[in-house]
Parts: structure tokens; sequence; C-alpha cells
């Protein structure tokens, strides 16, 4: 038995990405890409139930990658939350949204959504993410936003932003942009 629990725990669900960001290691990966197996999915819940209430402020389903890969992330959510684990959530880039998935993650009621977005500067976005498209992520994250403010979730939504040039113009323009939206 453990005598220290962590606070944070992150299970990857998914290892693997869509984009080729220029500031992460994801060219650098080693590991097979992939889904968790659910019963080593559903083993790690089984041995952090009993002491993620008292322990755990945030569950991460996501690592390194993209979790919206995970075809059974929905599923999983529910689990976690069925099984008192607390504050469940995950960052993504976003790409992978499309209308019937937003639905479908919205209605699986995770606690948060980071969404790593950097600027509302297309050339300067799309050089950092490489393969994601501005304008689809951008409208992908202001469509769930809209329907979860339209169902009236309590989903807490994080906007992640990486100032790669240091400009502070553009800092306030994005606050303003996602302070009007949220």
């Amino acid at each position: 038995m453990l005598k220290q629990y962590p606070s944070q725990i992150s299970i990857e669900t998914f290892h693997g990405c869509n984009a080729r960001c220029t500031f992460c290691h994801v060219n650098e990966w080693t590991r097979t890409a992939g889904e968790m197996k659910d019963e080593i999915f559903e083993k790690i819940i089984f041995q952090i139930k009993p002491w993620a209430k008292k322990y755990v402020k945030q569950t991460s389903l996501m690592l390194n990658g993209e979790p919206l890969y995970d075809k059974k992330l929905e599923k999983r959510i529910q689990i976690c939350k069925e099984a008192g684990i607390p504050n469940v959530g995950f960052t993504t880039n976003a790409a992978l949204f499309n209308e019937k998935r937003i639905e479908s993650v919205v209605n699986s009621d995770p606690d948060y959504i980071v969404f790593s977005f950097d600027t509302l500067k297309k050339q300067d976005y799309e050089n950092g993410r490489l393969r994601l498209k501005y304008d689809k992520v951008k409208n992908n994250i202001i469509s769930l936003i809209k329907f979860r403010n339209a169902k009236k979730s309590k989903i807490r939504i994080v906007v992640r932003h990486i100032d790669l040039k240091g400009d502070q113009k553009d800092f306030l323009k994005y606050l303003d942009f996602f302070q009007k939206l949220l």
C-alpha cells in the first residue's frame, strides 16, 4: 500500500498525435501509436478508486499526443466519473472535432477541457502547429464552447496560450476574444 498518493493522475488512453508541433518532442517518440486496452484502463481505475477521492485533485485522460484519437474517450470519462475519480478531463488540439464528436464529448460531461490554441494569427499558428489548420481548429473550439453554453454545461474550458513571440498586443486580443466566448 502506498504511503503517499499522487494529487494528479494522467492516463494516456491513446498514444499518437495528428499534429507535429515545432516545440513538441513527438518526432522523438519510440513507442508504437495506439489505444490503451480496456482491461488496462479498467485495472488502473480499480487501483486508484479507493484513494482517488481523498487525494487526487486532477485526472487527465491524456499524456502525450491527441486524446480525441481514442474512440472510447467519452466512455472512459464516464467510467472515471462513475468510479468517483475527481476532476476528469483532457487537453486537445481540437483538430479532430466535428459536430457529432463535440456533442458526444460534451454529453460525456468531463469536468474540464483544455484547448491548445496559441494565437489568433493564422500564419503563426500554422507555422508552430504543423498539420493543423487554423480555421478548422478555431471553428471547432468556438463550436464546442457554444454547444456547451447552450446546454448550460458546467464543463470548465481552458484555452492554453503559448506565447512563442512575446507579442503582448496579440495576447491581449487573444484574451479579449476568448473571454467574450467563455
